[in-house]
């Protein structure tokens, strides 16, 4: 099941910063593989269909964005610079 996380968490990173092209693409490759560990009623799998069909409505789409923790640069947000606390 590592591989399957290791997808997992990059679909929800790149969906935190916006990048719909990646965060769509780790969320297929994290259904199927756990499709294959946990079956189709797991809540892992239901939760990766939604990033992966419509990622703007997930719970994890911006996420960064919202908090108001970070600045996503204007090329696609497929980069992310934390703002400096001091």
């Amino acid at each position: 099941m590592p591989i399957a996380e290791a997808y997992t968490y990059a679909a929800l990173e790149y969906a935190y910063v916006g990048n719909r092209e990646l965060a769509r693409k780790y969320a297929a490759l994290a259904v199927e593989r756990n499709l294959l560990w946990l079956g189709p009623r797991s809540k892992y799998v239901s939760g990766m269909a939604v990033l992966m069909e419509e990622p703007e409505v997930h719970a994890s789409w911006r996420y960064i964005k919202k908090r108001g923790n970070a600045t996503i640069d204007a090329d696609g947000g497929d980069r992310l610079r934390r703002n400096s606390v001091m």
